[in-house]
């Protein structure tokens, strides 16, 4: 393999703005490349002046931070908002041409329809990845000049078709890599059911209000002791006063590895993460966001998983609907002879059909894919 540290002064661009499940799949797309040899003083990151470069702290690379013209609260906005899109398109196009960039990578948001029509214009072939099964605005546009589309669920809609490569989500390392040690979660510590709780990167007060709502005064089926790990997003949340409830409280969790390692089961968003845990054969209850553009594809993924029972979904939730569905995974707990309790791997909600439903490799897919055309564009 050539060694990008021999070759020129061209870059990659990663074009990445947003949540964490946005930006992550691009962080984890440069450590792929890192590892397959690239010199990462070929690349450079373009964010958003939101703090997402945090996400980026463990990799030697570039960084240029810009106000982008976004959605806000509405996608009428971004179009009526003229001056702001010739403004980033102006800075992007400044971005590219003083960093000779050569290959462009994005993951969506307000970003990717700017960065795909100048990509477009200035032929340089653009990469997207679109993470849910009902793609954004950003990507939807953008795939119409972009060379490809990587997905993450088959049958994706809401993008050009003919540019479609599903190719599974982009995991991390350590998640792909230790699945078989990380889905041993039928393990129950001490007779304590670890259940994990985050409503996305920026938190949801509606899933942190229902958990103290539903476990406050939980006694629990067979009297059962629970451990709730909370990642709150840094929103607030009282904590649970109970003998039956261990209640840690997180506002960010980094180590996700180890995070999904220590959970029977999770009560979560129904963003595309809900993947990487789905792998990991992990019960999922999914409460999908329920307002604007986003409420579209979190219900879109949370039944692509349902309907494969590999997850068990709530619409408008409440403290009944929350313990109802925490009924089947809480059947599933056994206690052996010897005391110990485990999850049933025969129970209907805990089968392989999570993990039939995830596809894996995208990580080194695509890193080899933006390599190899990297090299050919100098």
């Amino acid at each position: 393999m050539m060694d990008s540290k021999e070759i020129s002064d061209k870059k990659i661009g990663i074009f990445s703005v947003g949540t964490a499940g946005h930006v992550m799949p691009s962080v984890r797309i440069i450590a792929e490349l890192n590892k397959q040899g690239f010199d990462l003083k070929n690349l450079l990151v373009v964010t958003g002046n939101r703090n997402e470069k945090k996400y980026y702290k463990n990799l030697n690379v570039d960084i240029i931070e810009y106000d982008f013209v976004r959605t806000k609260k509405s996608r009428i906005y971004y179009f009526i908002n003229f001056f702001g899109i010739i403004k980033s398109l102006y800075f992007l196009n400044q971005i590219v041409r003083s960093n000779n960039i050569s290959v462009i990578f994005t993951t969506g948001s307000y970003i990717a329809p700017l960065i795909s029509i100048l990509g477009y214009i200035k032929k340089i072939p653009v990469y997207l990845q679109e993470q849910n099964i009902y793609a954004g605005l950003g990507n939807y546009i953008g795939s119409f000049f972009g060379k490809k589309v990587y997905t993450s669920f088959p049958d994706t809609v809401h993008l050009h078709k003919i540019k479609i490569f599903f190719v599974g989500p982009i995991l991390d390392e350590s998640i792909e890599g230790n699945q078989a040690k990380l889905s041993s979660g039928t393990e129950i510590n001490n007779g304590v059911v670890s259940i994990g709780i985050q409503g996305g990167s920026q938190g949801s007060q509606e899933i942190n209000d229902l958990i103290y709502e539903t476990f406050k005064d939980w006694g629990g089926p067979l009297e059962l002791p629970i451990k709730l790990i909370h990642i709150t997003g840094g929103l607030e949340v009282q904590k649970i006063d109970n003998e039956f409830v261990d209640h840690i409280i997180l506002d960010f969790v980094e180590d996700m590895a180890s995070y999904y390692g220590s959970i029977n089961f999770q009560i979560t968003r129904g963003g595309g993460g809900i993947l990487e845990s789905a792998l990991l054969q992990i019960i999922n209850v999914i409460i999908p966001y329920k307002y604007g553009t986003t409420s579209k594809h979190q219900k879109k993924n949370a039944l692509y998983l349902s309907e494969r029972h590999a997850a068990i979904m709530i619409e408008e939730p409440n403290k009944e609907k929350l313990l109802k569905a925490l009924e089947g995974p809480i059947q599933a707990i056994q206690t052996t002879e010897k005391g110990t309790v485990s999850i049933d791997r025969a129970s209907p909600w805990t089968r392989a059909h999570a993990l039939n439903a995830v596809k894996q490799g995208a990580r080194e897919l695509i890193a080899n894919e933006l390599y190899d055309e990297y090299k050919k564009s100098i």
